[in-house]
């Protein structure tokens, strides 16, 4: 078994609102469309979906518009094309971590090959006009091209949102390995697989590329008969006759078989048990529920902390070691006293002067929400840092 991708969809300040586990086989491009259906579901009626290279594709450009607009680095686009754009075309600054951008933009049309139509199953080439944003870094002269259907955000918002991908959707996933397990995989037993719901039919998928592939096949013997044929109008000759008749034949083989294939797909459940697709073979796929649920309750947590993070904020001044403080507060020991309907938790004592006070002043912050418990024990919560440290026993 092949290993598998978790996509999560985040805001722009790199937030996670949702997230994707699937076999890596499946293609990035289904993903997005995916993730603009999920949040269509949530209530953004269009919207605005930024992703890397590895989604770009001109047909599916032309399928996602449809229903959302899209912004993703432009490829196939020389760097002489884009030192051609005016000088004087550069008129906004942008001022992104550190580094200071001229932005231009224009209009282009992209147009795929015939041959990557006839690879999807398509007659024809597909094209779309977009936006190219361009975006030159002051102090280098380097530029970079951005592709987007949006016709609306000023130019310099959309160059914004593309550089806001690269950074902090990667320390999010750097995070999320590090501290909340993201890579861990649940074990399962068989009796426990016997339970899990149905999954999608990977033979599916295969069936409908063999279909294509042999459509496609057919199709170029067909071009090389009617040139064959062409040629022999010109001038008689046996081996014309026989090749002719030899690409008649490789397309009755083919046609067969497309026959076949299609009629093992009426055949063929659309889902499966995971043990008839593992048939034998050690667990692979993180799809389902133990490792989904496992995923959202690291996902809440990381929200809980963010949501701390920024309260303590208002705690503490330096923003180089804001989480690695919070992080020492927050796993500190301590002990807990019940009085009443009060649950008193006592972290122990904090030597360094400034971090206590940003405990204590966190502690009081905390007192302020009135936190309860949820559950049968529904208790309000009191956090303090002890007032003097813990006594060691020496025997």
């Amino acid at each position: 078994m092949r290993g598998n991708e978790l996509y999560a969809v985040t805001d722009l300040q790199g937030k996670p609102l949702f997230f994707f586990t699937e076999s890596n086989e499946i293609d990035f491009r289904p993903m997005i469309t995916r993730a603009a259906d999920k949040l269509m579901e949530l209530g953004i009626s269009r919207p605005m979906l930024v992703f890397d290279r590895g989604g770009y594709d001109v047909h599916f450009f032309k399928e996602l518009s449809e229903k959302a607009d899209f912004i993703t680095w432009a490829k196939h686009l020389a760097d002489k094309t884009l030192a051609r754009i005016p000088e004087d075309s550069f008129t906004v600054g942008l001022f992104f971590k550190n580094k200071r951008y001229l932005v231009a933009e224009e209009f282009r049309t992209v147009k795929e090959t015939i041959q990557t139509a006839k690879n999807d199953g398509r007659d024809s080439a597909s094209s779309m006009t977009l936006r190219l944003v361009v975006i030159k870094d002051v102090k280098t002269n380097k530029r970079v091209g951005i592709f987007t259907n949006n016709t609306s955000k000023p130019f310099y918002d959309i160059a914004y949102y593309m550089l806001q991908r690269w950074g902090d959707s990667e320390n999010f996933f750097k995070e999320m390995m590090a501290r909340f397990n993201l890579n861990y995989h649940p074990g399962y037993d068989i009796k426990e697989l016997e339970q899990q719901p149905l999954i999608e039919n990977p033979d599916i998928p295969l069936i409908k590329k063999a279909i294509r592939m042999l459509k496609n096949e057919v199709r170029e013997l067909a071009r090389e008969i009617l040139i064959a044929e062409g040629k022999l109008a010109r001038r008689k000759d046996k081996r014309l006759n026989k090749r002719i008749s030899n690409l008649h034949k490789e397309i009755a083989e083919k046609k067969e078989d497309i026959i076949q294939f299609e009629s093992k797909l009426t055949t063929t459940p659309d889902k499966i048990s995971i043990l008839d697709h593992l048939n034998g073979k050690a667990m692979g796929r993180a799809d389902l529920e133990k490792k989904k649920l496992y995923d959202l309750m690291q996902f809440m947590a990381f929200h809980s902390r963010e949501h701390l993070v920024e309260i303590f904020r208002d705690c503490y001044d330096d923003h180089r070691d804001i989480k690695p403080v919070l992080d020492m507060i927050t796993t500190r020991a301590g002990s807990i006293k019940l009085i009443g309907q009060t649950l008193f938790v006592i972290l122990d004592w904090i030597e360094y002067k400034k971090h206590r006070e940003a405990a204590e002043a966190f502690c009081h912050l905390l007192n302020k929400k009135a936190i309860k418990l949820v559950g049968r024990l529904k208790v309000k919560l009191s956090f303090h840092i002890s007032r003097t440290p813990r006594q060691s026993v020496n025997n």
